[in-house]
Parts: C-alpha cells; structure tokens; sequence
C-alpha cells in the first residue's frame, strides 16, 4: 500500500512505520501509565467507570446508578513547604493564594495569610 500510494499520488508525502514500532510505542504508552497510577480503593465493588479527566474517574457501582464515587488514578505529587513560601490553595470551595506562615509537621497542616480577593474554582 505504501508503494502504491508513493507511486500514484505525487502530491502527498507519505511515511511508513513499521508494526513493530507502532506496537512498541503502544506498550511503552501503556507501562509510562501504569507506573504513574495507583489503584482504586474498592474497585471489585464498583461495575461502571466513566474518565471525567485525564485521571478521574466516575465510580458506579452498576450501569444504571446514578450515585457515583469519584477515584483519582494519579499517584500524589509530593512538595515540601517553607515558611514564606506563596500557594494557591482551596478553602471552603474557594480559591486563594496565600502564604505559608507556619507548619505543623505533627498534625499534617499549615497555617496561612489569604492574599485577596479569592476566585472561584472555574477561574484557573
């Protein structure tokens, strides 16, 4: 078909990958994604997914329901905070960007100066 399509149309420039290419470039596009996913917690109890994202999924648990759980397959970035630094950050469905002012390393929780005004989540 390649030939082909070279010899009798001259106007177009055509390329040829091989199978065993296309192939491998699947599976490495497979392996990237399965090494930076995690697994659904209770996934065996749930028969419908639905991706709302790149790595969200709606759970259902049948086809017909209408009630869902919504799993992030994303493995957690992880980042380490210093006082002063500046974020953005949610707080009552809202967006802010702040400022670290102290961190609690036991509790797991930081304290922050709001910068004003707030945007709503659709803003970013």
């Amino acid at each position: 078909m390649f030939e082909f399509c070279q010899e009798h149309l001259k106007g177009i420039a055509f390329t040829y990958i091989k199978d065993e290419e296309i192939i491998q470039h699947h599976n490495n596009k497979l392996l990237d994604e399965f090494e930076n996913s995690m697994a659904i917690t209770g996934a065996r109890s749930f028969h419908c997914f639905v991706p709302v994202s790149e790595s969200n999924l709606k759970c259902f648990i049948t086809s017909q329901a209408t009630e869902y759980e919504t799993h992030s397959t994303a493995k957690a970035v992880q980042i380490t905070l210093h006082t002063r630094d500046s974020i953005a950050c949610v707080y009552d469905g809202q967006w802010w960007l702040a400022e670290v002012n102290d961190i609690n390393e036991i509790n797991k929780d930081v304290v922050v100066t709001f910068y004003h005004p707030r945007w709503t989540k659709d803003s970013f």
